[in-house]
C-alpha cells in the first residue's frame, strides 16, 4: 500500500475528486422571498434572507471521547427570521438565551454529529462534527487474538510434489544439497569420549506424507528410493573419533530406502510453543556399513553391522525427526512475521505466534500483532488510539479451503491508526495546478491543504451485501482562492466497503458510492460573507458519493502469508530466488460480530 493509493483513498475520494468532479457550475444562489411589506409608493420590497449562525463550542473536530456520552454545545444567533428548531443527528434540542448544550450517545469508533438550525423564512446553518467513542486500542498496543490461520489437510499434503503444500517445500528441502550441508562438520556425542562428525550427506530423492490427526500430524518420510521400481539412495558419511573409531576413523552409511514414520506434535515448555516427535520408527532397505579400515564389515562382522544399523536407525530418528520438527515449526512461524506497508513511512506489522492447535482439520495458528512506524508512535493521551472491541475470538476452523486467514478488525484499525499517525494518509498540500476544473466559487484557486482528523476506522456493515463499513470521522480541507477567499471545510462520511482481487493480485477496496446509501455530513467553519455556509456545505454533501465512485485503493503489502524458501538457510542453492505466497480467492466476514475479515485461498510458488 504506497502513499499514491492512500493518496486516492484521502484525496482522490473524499476531496480532490469532490472538487475536481463537480464542474464549473457557479454556486447555487442564496434563496429570496417576497415580503409582503410596501414602500412609500406601493411597490412590494424584495428581502434578502439572512441566514443563521451556528457555532459549535464542544467538543472539538477530531475529540476522542472518554465516556460514551459528550457534551455539544454552541450558540445560535437569528438572521432574518426567528430560529424553529436546532437537531443534533435525530434529536431536537433547546435552545436557551441563544445557546445550547445537550448529551449525546456514542457509538463506539468515529461517530458523525451532525447538526443542523431551521428558521421561519426556511433560513438554515449545518455543522458537523466528528468524535471518536470509547474504547480504544492505545498506539503501538498489542493486539491479542490478532491473527488466526487455518492450514487444511490440501496445505499439509495434496499429493503432488509441487511447492505448493507443506509435504512439497519439505520434500524439497531434503533434497537441496546446500541444505544438507548445513548439518556436515556437526558432531554427534555417541558415547564416553566417542563422536562422530557428518562429513558428507546426499539424498537422491524423498517423499513425504502428512496427515492430520488429533493433536498431531502423522508422517512418513522415504528417503532414497521411494518406491520399488525406483533407484534411489541415501549416503552419509563420518568422521569418527574415540571408540567410535575402533574400525577406522571414517564410516560409510547408505541405505537404498530408509522409512521414517512419527508423529509431529504441538506443545509447550517453559513458556515456549515447541514441535515434538512422538513415536518414532526408522527402518532401512538394503542397509551398508564400510570403515576406511574394513571396506566391507556386513561380509566380515555381521553381527557388528546389525548393530551399527540398529544404533543408526536410532541416530536418524532423532536427527530427522528434530530437523523435521523444526522445519515444519520454522515454516509455520513464517506465516506469522513481520510484514512491511509501502507507504512513507513504512510501516511495520509483527506478529508473534501464540499457540497451534492440529486436529483431524488441519492446522490452526493464532498470533498477536502490533504495529509500529519507524519512528514510533509517541505517547499520547490516554483515550487516543484505534477501535477496541469486545469481541469473541476465533474457534474452530474457519473454512475448509487449503488456507484462511482471519484478521481481527482490532488489527485492521491498528494498522489503520498507524498509517494515520505516521502520515500515511493526512496533512496533504495538494498542487493546485490538478484542479483545473473547480467550480467558480474557488477560482482562482491559490492553495488547498487536507487534514485527516481521526483515523479511518473498519466498522460493522449496515447493509448486508458489503464487508464492512469505512468510516472517515473527519476530512479538514483548508482553501484559499484569490487573495480575499478563504474556505474551512470538513466532511465526514461513513460508506459499506468490499474487497477483492485485482487482475494483478492486488487486493482492492470497493467503496459503496450510492448516495442513498451512506452517510455523509459536512460543515463550514469560514467562509467569505458573501457565500452561504449552509449552500457550501450542501455543495460538498451532495457530490461526495459520486466522488466515491473513483475509489480504488490497492494494498500491496497486506499482511497474508508469505515468504522466501532460501530464508531456511543462508545458502540453499535450489531455492535462490522462489518464494512461496498465498493466493487470495475470496473475501467474507466471520466470528462473533462478524469481527475478523476472512480471507480464503492456497499457496503458490512466485518465481523471482
Amino acid at each position: 500500500m504506497d502513499l499514491r493509493s492512500w493518496s486516492k483513498i484521502v484525496l482522490g475520494v473524499y476531496l480532490v475528486a469532490l472538487l475536481a468532479g463537480c464542474g464549473t457550475d457557479p454556486l447555487p444562489e442564496e434563496p429570496e422571498e417576497e415580503s409582503p411589506a410596501e414602500d412609500s409608493n406601493g411597490v412590494p420590497e424584495v428581502v434578502q434572507t439572512v441566514h443563521p449562525t451556528l457555532t459549535v463550542d464542544t467538543p472539538l473536530a477530531g475529540t476522542y471521547a472518554s465516556d460514551d456520552t459528550v457534551l455539544v454545545s454552541g450558540s445560535v444567533e437569528e438572521g432574518s427570521a426567528p430560529l424553529t428548531t436546532l437537531t443534533i443527528g435525530d434529536e431536537e434540542v433547546s435552545i436557551e438565551g441563544g445557546a445550547f448544550a445537550h448529551h449525546m450517545d456514542l457509538e463506539p469508533g468515529p461517530n458523525i454529529l451532525g447538526l443542523r438550525l431551521q428558521s421561519e423564512d426556511a433560513g438554515r446553518a449545518v455543522e458537523a462534527v466528528s468524535v471518536f467513542g470509547p474504547s480504544t486500542n492505545p498506539p503501538a498496543t498489542t493486539i491479542e487474538e490478532a491473527l488466526q490461520i487455518d492450514m487444511g489437510q490440501q496445505f499439509l499434503d495434496n499429493g503432488s510434489s509441487e511447492l505448493d503444500d507443506l509435504a512439497g517445500i519439505l520434500q524439497a528441502l531434503l533434497q537441496d544439497q546446500q541444505f544438507l550441508e548445513s548439518f556436515v562438520d556437526e558432531p554427534y556425542e555417541v558415547g564416553e569420549d566417542s563422536f562422530v562428525e557428518v562429513t558428507r550427506i546426499e539424498i537422491s530423492d524423498a517423499e513425504i506424507d502428512i496427515t492430520a490427526i488429533s493433536g498431531c500430524l502423522d508422517s512418513v518420510i522415504v528417503l532414497g528410493a521411494v518406491d520399488e521400481h525406483s533407484q534411489g539412495f541415501m549416503e552419509i558419511d563420518l568422521q569418527a573419533t574415540g571408540s567410535s573409531a575402533i574400525f577406522g576413523d571414517e564410516i560409510y552409511l547408505s541405505t537404498r530406502s530408509t522409512r521414517l514414520e512419527a508423529q509431529i506434535c504441538s506443545g509447550v515448555t517453559d513458556g515456549e510453543l515447541e514441535l515434538d516427535i512422538y513415536n518414532p520408527y526408522v527402518s532401512f532397505e538394503e542397509f551398508k556399513l564400510a570403515t576406511s579400515d574394513h571396506p566391507d564389515l556386513a561380509e566380515e562382522y555381521p553381527t557388528l553391522t546389525q548393530t551399527v544399523a540398529s544404533v543408526a536407525e536410532s541416530a536418524l530418528e532423532d536427527w530427522i525427526g528434530e530437523t523435521v520438527a523444526d522445519l515444519v515449526l520454522e515454516m509455520l512461524e513464517q506465516f506469522v512475521a513481520s510484514y512491511e506497508f509501502g507507504v512513507d513511512p513504512v510501516v511495520t506489522a509483527s506478529f508473534d505466534l501464540a499457540d497451534i492447535e492440529i486436529d483431524g482439520a488441519g492446522v490452526r495458528l493464532s498470533a498477536s500483532g502490533r504495529f509500529s512506524t519507524p519512528q514510533g508512535l509517541a505517547e499520547l493521551p490516554e483515550t487516543v488510539g484505534s477501535l477496541r472491541t469486545e469481541t469473541t475470538p476465533m474457534t474452530g476452523p474457519i473454512s475448509d479451503a487449503p488456507v484462511a486467514v482471519a484478521m481481527s478488525k482490532d488489527a485492521l484499525n491498528q494498522l489503520l491508526f498507524a498509517l494515520w499517525y505516521g502520515g500515511g494518509f493526512a496533512d496533504y498540500d495538494v498542487p493546485t495546478e490538478d484542479l483545473d476544473d473547480l467550480p467558480d466559487v474557488f477560482k482562482p484557486l491559490t492553495s488547498i491543504d487536507v487534514d485527516v482528523w481521526l483515523p479511518p476506522t473498519f466498522m460493522a456493515a449496515t447493509e448486508p451485501e458489503y464487508l464492512f463499513d469505512l468510516a472517515v470521522g473527519g476530512v479538514g480541507v483548508d482553501l484559499i482562492a484569490g487573495g480575499d477567499r478563504h474556505f474551512e471545510m470538513g466532511i465526514h462520511l461513513r460508506a459499506g466497503v468490499d474487497i477483492e482481487v485485482d487482475e494483478e493480485g492486488l487486493l482492492m477496496l470497493e467503496i459503496d458510492n450510492r448516495a442513498q446509501r451512506i452517510t455523509v455530513q459536512a460543515g463550514v467553519a469560514n467562509a467569505p460573507p458573501e457565500h452561504d455556509k449552509g449552500d457550501l456545505a450542501a455543495l460538498l454533501r451532495m457530490i461526495t458519493p459520486a466522488a466515491l465512485g473513483e475509489a480504488n485503493v490497492d494494498f500491496e503489502g497486506f499482511p497474508l502469508p508469505a515468504f522466501d524458501l532460501a530464508s531456511f538457510s543462508d545458502s540453499l542453492g535450489g531455492f535462490e530466488g522462489r518464494a512461496i505466497s498465498f493466493a487470495p480467492s475470496s473475501f467474507s466476514a466471520g466470528g462473533s460480530e462478524n469481527a475478523y475479515l476472512i480471507v480464503e485461498g492456497s499457496l503458490r510458488e512466485d518465481q523471482q
